[in-house]
């Protein structure tokens, strides 16, 4: 993810916080930060699971995400293990379709 959002120039606004401009006296900025602000959030939660972006849906700055799905994993290995298990053994396959398909 660091090199994702490197590349994009994105790093810095969830992990070492750019200060928005003031809206009043640099309004270009401010909306420049802004766009910013959000794409990092799209760029995250793009990554992520769709059952896990219905959880974070409201969720509109990208540094409170990251801690979100930061606490959410916890990253432990386990725990995401069992977590991914849950969500394979909670899908539905159809009979009439091939399992590459559903």
């Amino acid at each position: 993810m660091k090199l994702e959002l490197s590349m994009v120039q994105l790093w810095e606004y969830i992990f070492d916080p750019i200060i928005p401009p003031d809206q009043t006296y640099q309004p270009r900025a401010f909306r420049v930060w802004t766009a910013n602000n959000r794409l990092a959030c799209s760029f995250v939660k793009r990554a992520i699971s769709q059952s896990e972006q219905k959880l974070c849906m409201d969720i509109d700055n990208p540094i409170e995400l990251w801690a979100y799905l930061k606490g959410r994993h916890g990253g432990a290995v386990p725990v995401k293990q069992v977590r991914l298990l849950q969500e394979a053994l909670t899908m539905r396959c159809s009979q009439s379709e091939s399992l590459t398909k559903t």
